[in-house]
């Protein structure tokens, strides 16, 4: 039979080993890495890169270089979201777009570099959202065309209201020829130089003279053929 003292040692030797198991299982768990390989315009290996990878949410970095094959990879990454940077003299800089670790999990991130100064900087997570179906906007239009149909009926109508509110306020500041000429107009069908001249009674040196000055500003477009219409303001 044991003695009591060989029982307790026993004991804290298994206690122990089982805290140095779990341990290394814990160490196991909460890391992760990425890897990848950068090449030229021409599919050639970049040796020597400079590959920097950021925690995004703890703003820290640590840096690594590709090999003779283009290949880096940086482990014992805690997990979260991270974004890789790689620079290489006569290349663009490339930047990734966000780049998840998780746990036991090696992400993958390649580059084919781009020739230019390593100051211009390539992003990837533009063409990401592109391919994820993102489109380009570049004003409120854009927007409103997104919306469903009934909200963009809503906007588009009170903005048409909006913009005839608008044009008779500053209908109310023409002088009486602009005013005539202001009225033959409308927005949809444009109307001949000569159509006008007649329908005004005004001569033709008076009402070209108008319609530039309503143009000025920005209340009438000549469109061409000597055609000219209202602008909803």
């Amino acid at each position: 039979m044991l003695s009591l003292r060989k029982l307790a040692s026993l004991a804290v030797c298994i206690s122990f080993a089982l805290f140095c198991f779990s341990g290394t299982l814990s160490a196991q768990q909460v890391f992760g890495s990425i890897f990848g390989t950068v090449t030229d315009p021409s599919g050639s290996a970049v040796n020597g890169a400079k590959v920097t990878i950021t925690d995004v949410n703890k703003g820290t970095s640590s840096v690594v270089t590709t090999n003779e094959s283009g290949n880096y990879t940086r482990g014992q990454l805690i997990l979260g979201t991270y974004s890789v940077s790689i620079e290489a003299a006569g290349f663009q800089k490339a930047v990734s777009n966000a780049i998840d670790v998780t746990v036991d999990n090696a992400a993958r991130f390649d580059v084919a570099l781009k020739v230019g100064n390593v100051t211009q900087e390539v992003s990837f997570a533009p063409n990401q959202l592109i391919k994820q179906g993102a489109k380009l906007v570049t004003s409120a239009e854009d927007v409103i065309e997104e919306l469903p149909t009934p909200v963009r009926s809503i906007l588009v109508q009170a903005e048409v209201v909006e913009s005839e509110q608008r044009n008779l306020l500053a209908e109310e500041g023409l002088s009486g020829s602009q005013k005539t000429i202001y009225e033959l107009l409308n927005v949809e069908e444009p109307r001949p130089i000569d159509d006008i001249v007649e329908t005004s009674g005004l001569n033709s040196s008076v009402v070209l003279a108008t319609l530039f000055d309503l143009e000025m500003k920005g209340m009438v477009r000549q469109i061409p053929g000597k055609q000219f219409s209202k602008v909803l303001l």
